[in-house]
C-alpha cells in the first residue's frame, strides 16, 4: 500500500516475501491504528523505487504481520468495514 498523504508507507509481510525477501532492516517506530490499537512493525524496507503516474522516487516501507486474510483490512485501518 502506498499512501502519500501518510507518515508512514505500509506493506504486508505477504507482499514483501513476493518480493522474494529483500533485506530488511531494524524498524524504531511504533504504528498506531485509527482504534488506538498499536502494531510494532516486523522491519523497514528501505530504498524501494515506486512509479507513481511515470514519476519515479525511492521511499521505505514498514513491513507488517496480517493477523487473517479475512480482517486483514481492519487490522491495517481499526474500522469495520460494511
Amino acid at each position: 500500500m502506498l499512501d502519500l498523504g501518510s507518515d508512514v508507507n505500509i506493506l504486508p509481510r505477504k507482499n514483501w516475501e513476493a518480493m522474494r525477501k529483500p533485506q530488511l532492516k531494524y524498524s524504531p517506530i511504533q504504528l498506531r491504528m485509527a482504534n488506538q490499537y498499536c502494531i510494532l512493525p516486523t522491519r523497514r524496507l528501505e530504498n524501494v523505487e515506486v512509479d507513481v503516474a511515470g514519476v519515479k522516487t525511492h521511499t521505505e516501507f514498514e513491513v507488517i504481520d496480517i493477523t487473517g486474510d479475512k480482517d486483514s483490512y481492519p487490522t491495517l485501518l481499526g474500522i469495520d468495514w460494511a
